[in-house]
């Protein structure tokens, strides 16, 4: 499910993708808190011509409805960057997506960066350590 959702995203295979989300998925990005499915659709299933390619690195299910993606792309442009999802799939549809955007990748390997906050989540688990990524852009 995970997989097809990213392979008609590259595609820009709308019409397939739109059958893999729920209708009331929601889509939550820094810039963006909990976007509708349409809204998904307009701004942001588009964007996938911005990048000339994309690698999923780990696709790995994280209990029974989550599923955590990284993975690496290049722009158009020549940057590249690896982001991180996590995607919880119910009842055979996509039904929530956060996106974690990571940092600028040179030469295969990551840049360093400076942390600049720790979120803990409220289930008092282990903290998370944020670091300042690409400035954000509209989808």
């Amino acid at each position: 499910m995970v997989r097809a959702a990213f392979r008609c995203y590259r595609s820009q295979d709308r019409d397939a993708a739109i059958g893999l989300y729920a209708d009331d998925c929601s889509f939550t990005r820094a810039q963006d808190g909990h976007i509708d499915k349409a809204e998904f659709f307009a701004r942001c299933f588009p964007t996938a011509r911005r990048t000339s390619w994309q690698r999923l690195l780990h696709v790995t299910p994280a209990d029974e409805e989550l599923v955590v993606v990284l993975y690496e792309y290049q722009r158009t442009t020549g940057e590249r960057y690896r982001d991180m999802e996590a995607i919880r799939v119910r009842d055979g549809l996509i039904r929530e997506v956060q996106v974690f955007f990571g940092g600028a990748v040179r030469g295969g390997r990551r840049r360093s960066l400076t942390v600049s906050r720790v979120i803990r989540p409220p289930s008092g688990g282990r903290a998370w350590r944020g670091a300042p990524g690409r400035p954000a852009a509209r989808c």
